[in-house]
């Protein structure tokens, strides 16, 4: 990955200790083949304590010995050259017992060498998430209710914007760390995050939720799934006996777009994998009104709510019965199909 890299040498153990070594040798730094030590006062060997020396921080090991390109209790790491690391990335093989966790991953150490964990951090414009042990969280994350999406295993930046996802909302689950594959095609699962990285998503049992998102409008379910297609997002009007009050028009899976104005369509709304009101067509009042799902598509109207026109139940005159548009009046039947020719 591009924003995280594995430590490597950059400075010499000697030429960051030795350059600060003005005191005697009882008082200082001292080299005994490849190690290094520091010596108190007395001559001492100092033991589990952290030591400075031109600007760096160096840990004395249990033996006195200069620790290098290890972890130090679990949340400070010390690269190859002893020194203690600042903001930077660090990534930990899965069975290093020394890591903050065993189970390895990606870890953060801030400005005062400390790992972060359990909070979330910006670093370099993303968000990062991280738990409680300090590994960098990724897939998906729930947060007192808030649901974010971090990426794979090497990524772990909080998404923005619309995401298109190889997810199966029938099958695939959002359990914590579960992780889908980009759908570069466009034709996957669709998610919207804010700039904060949230979902948009609907409330627990209130179905759907609508958002105006670049001047158009869109719906997503209690998982964050945008809808397509017909789905049923509202309450079925008292004039309305088949249910297609319920049902508004979303456009293929790549679409997402609330449909307003005329649009003509070949699925029905009883083949939509929303239709939760099991909306079907029934034998229809006009004479000319027959079932489009044999492959006849047919005219809908919505209006700038998205609600399809259609022929309520208590018309009782010919203007009740029709739709003005434009100017124009138009005959819709019961299932919100425009009609024409004698009826």
């Amino acid at each position: 990955m591009t924003k995280k890299m594995k430590l490597t040498a950059v400075f010499g153990a000697a030429c960051l200790l030795s350059a600060g070594a003005s005191m005697t040798a009882m008082a200082d730094w001292v080299q005994q083949g490849s190690d290094w030590m520091y010596l108190d006062g007395s001559g001492n060997r100092v033991t589990n304590e952290w030591r400075q020396s031109n600007g760096y921080y160096f840990y004395l090991d249990g033996n006195g010995i200069m620790a290098r390109d290890q972890w130090i209790d679990d949340e400070y790491y010390v690269d190859i050259n002893g020194v203690r690391v600042t903001d930077r990335w660090i990534y930990s093989e899965d069975g290093n017992d020394g890591a903050p966790d065993s189970d390895g991953g990606w870890f953060y150490v801030g400005s005062n060498g400390r790992v972060l964990s359990d909070e979330w951090a910006t670093i370099n414009g993303q968000r990062y998430r991280f738990d409680s042990d300090g590994s960098m969280m990724y897939g998906w994350y729930s947060d007192d209710n808030n649901l974010y999406y971090l990426g794979g295993p090497d990524d772990g930046a909080a998404k923005t914007g619309w995401l298109c996802l190889a997810y199966d909302p029938d099958e695939d689950d959002q359990d914590e760390g579960s992780v889908y594959e980009t759908d570069e095609s466009g034709y996957g699962t669709w998610f919207y995050f804010g700039t904060n990285g949230r979902a948009v998503r609907a409330d627990e049992g209130d179905g759907y939720v609508s958002r105006n998102i670049n001047g158009y409008r869109y719906y997503f379910d209690e998982n964050g799934v945008m809808a397509t297609g017909w789905a049923s997002v509202a309450d079925q009007a008292a004039d309305d006996v088949t249910g297609i009050s319920t049902l508004k028009y979303f456009g293929a899976p790549n679409q997402g777009q609330m449909a307003e104005g005329w649009v003509y369509l070949y699925d029905d709304p009883e083949d939509s994998d929303y239709n939760d009101n099991n909306f079907s067509f029934n034998t229809a009042s006009a004479s000319n009104a027959s079932r489009s799902d044999w492959g006849d598509g047919a005219w809908y109207y919505f209006d700038s709510n998205g609600v399809p026109a259609y022929l309520e139940s208590d018309a009782a005159t010919l203007t009740d019965a029709t739709t003005r548009v434009n100017g124009e009046r138009y005959f819709f039947d019961e299932y919100g199909r425009m009609q024409s020719g004698l009826l």
